[in-house]
């Protein structure tokens, strides 16, 4: 018998394109530290970024954060947490219409989903693509009392969390 041990030479790091430097989204960058994602944090008000960030978040101060969203590598994954509906739904439209993504997640509950895809559907999104969005974000059965709960629920629910590596046995 011959024991081989692999070791992947490429890097198994995600992008996260986190829109929303509010309470939640401190704390979704705070709770992904040391998991291998690097995070592009955008948000509109450059006063809401903590003076320090952690090494695998860069902050993007933007008047137009849906610029952020014209071109999106293939696999990323893409959080809207926003100060404003109304942005969040901008950055929802033009996420849907880039359609690269390997995960889209918007915060908010069944209701802003509902009004969220009767707007889109008007728009011109079609149902495959708005079976693409998550909302509500998150693992069920957590109460979402707080941010940290919030941001625990929604990274538990992130795909890219599974970090299994299947080898083929013979």
């Amino acid at each position: 018998a011959v024991s081989v041990f692999l070791e992947p030479f490429i890097k198994n790091r995600k992008s996260l394109l986190l829109f929303g430097a509010g309470h939640v989204g401190k704390e979704i960058v705070n709770v992904l530290g040391g998991l291998p994602v690097d995070i592009r944090w955008i948000d509109e008000r450059v006063d809401e970024f903590p003076a320090a960030l952690p090494a695998h978040a860069k902050a993007v101060a933007t008047a137009a954060p849906a610029a952020e969203l014209r071109e999106i590598p293939a696999g990323t994954f893409v959080l809207i947490m926003t100060h404003s509906h109304d942005l969040d739904y901008a950055l929802t439209r033009a996420a849907l219409k880039n359609g690269s993504f390997e995960y889209l997640g918007l915060i908010g509950s069944q209701t802003k989903r509902a009004k969220f895809e009767r707007r889109l559907k008007t728009d011109g999104i079609d149902d495959q693509s708005l079976s693409r969005l998550t909302c509500p974000i998150g693992i069920g059965g957590v109460t979402r009392e707080n941010p940290r709960e919030i941001a625990i629920a929604v990274a538990a629910e992130l795909p890219h969390l599974r970090l299994t590596h299947h080898v083929a046995q013979q």
